[in-house]
């Protein structure tokens, strides 16, 4: 069993459940079927780089009538390749007559495979027995650099970059094949129109290059989708001007 203990961020996670009685309920519990108050995650998506970690306050909040049955409860954590348990203490009251418990799950990138990258389930258990999960995201960070040029332009132009995700089992970016990268002309700064100019696909290292013929000066970004363990990105916005305004403005 992995217990992770370095934190370097905190952010806050409630876990929303979807929820299952217990055998029997105290008298004071109003709702049997639903003895978790409406609480959501925050955040429901966690990126991290190379060498990082982040501390997350787990908590779960309902019906102390409810809950007074129960001992010893906690969060099962299960990622794609490890299982985390998270043991739960109880909280000050989030409101008259409800019970909080919480708990501190802290993820460290160097305890991971680049493989644990994905979907990540929270599951409330008591007493062995689950009565409530909620799901949510722990992907790898990634870069995206962009040059628009030569500048200033002519007829055609160049636009180049590098895609990088990072590896949690090497601590540090690496380029990736084989990914989508949106080439956008974003328009005037006070009333922007993104509109894709190029669609690329990365080769070896994740580099990317395409000539093609100028869309006219503007402002340019390049952006990634990202995927369910890989998080999105853009890259810093490059204003390109074409030879003639780039004379025209004294350039």
């Amino acid at each position: 069993m992995h217990r992770f203990v370095s934190a370097l961020v905190t952010t806050t996670l409630a876990a929303g459940l979807l929820t299952v009685a217990p055998a029997a309920w105290a008298d004071d519990c109003p709702d049997p079927g639903a003895p978790i108050t409406g609480v959501s995650p925050t955040p429901d998506d966690v990126v991290l780089g190379p060498l990082a970690s982040t501390s997350t306050r787990v908590f779960v909040d309902g019906y102390a009538g409810c809950f007074s049955s129960f001992e010893n409860p906690y969060v099962r954590v299960l990622a794609p390749h490890r299982e985390i348990i998270v043991d739960l203490s109880e909280g000050p009251p989030p409101f008259d007559g409800g019970v909080e418990y919480e708990g501190q799950l802290t993820i460290d990138t160097s305890e991971l495979e680049d493989a644990d990258a994905g979907t990540w389930l929270l599951s409330f258990e008591a007493e062995g027995r689950r009565y409530a999960e909620r799901s949510f995201s722990v992907r790898r960070a990634s870069t995206l650099s962009f040059n628009a040029g030569p500048e200033p332009v002519r007829r055609k132009v160049t636009f180049a970059g590098k895609l990088r995700r990072a590896s949690w089992e090497r601590s540090r970016f690496e380029g990736v094949k084989g990914e989508r990268v949106r080439i956008l002309r974003l328009g005037p700064v006070e009333t922007p129109n993104p509109k894709r100019v190029a669609l690329l696909t990365t080769e070896k290292k994740g580099k990317y290059s395409n000539k093609q013929p100028f869309p006219g000066t503007d402002r340019y970004q390049a952006t990634y989708a990202g995927t369910a363990a890989v998080a999105a990105v853009s890259s810093r916005v490059d204003a390109v001007a074409s030879r003639a305004d780039a004379v025209k403005s004294g350039g």
